[in-house]
């Protein structure tokens, strides 16, 4: 996503150059002023997702782990901790948050039960986005 997060319109023009305004979904060279692959290696090189692609991806293995359901809150909040801790790419507001809760609720008891109390209080998009795979591995079409 080369133009990931530049709403400006004169600063797209600037990174995008004469020609790269006349096809810019085209446009290859990642300016994004929030994440780079320099920054987060491995991460975020053209054609990758961005840091929200990467979370939808970890919300799709997770179902596909679990055969497309979920029995708990906490059998996904493990998972989503498990996968944060090991993340090297951009942590969005939200994760952060999860983390740092889960983490001291961990250091208490390791196997403290982080659901949902650890849930970030952030009402940013991105929060929403995750809903949608898992209401949809919940839907069965009535035979």
């Amino acid at each position: 996503m080369p133009t990931h997060w530049i709403y400006d319109r004169e600063k797209l023009k600037e990174v995008l150059g004469k020609e790269g305004m006349k096809t810019p979904a085209f446009f290859k060279t990642p300016s994004c002023p929030f994440y780079s692959s320099k920054e987060f290696i491995g991460h975020y090189e053209h054609g990758m997702s961005s840091p929200y692609g990467e979370q939808g991806e970890m919300v799709l293995k997770f179902l596909e782990k679990n055969n497309g359901s979920i029995d708990s809150g906490r059998q996904f909040s493990d998972y989503l901790y498990e996968w944060g801790m090991s993340f090297t790419g951009r942590k969005d507001h939200a994760t952060k948050l999860f983390l740092e809760a889960a983490e001291k609720m961990k250091s208490e008891s390791a196997d403290a039960n982080i659901f949902p109390v650890a849930g970030a209080d952030d009402e940013q998009a991105n929060c929403f986005f995750k809903v949608a795979p898992i209401f949809a591995s919940t839907y069965s079409i009535p035979k």
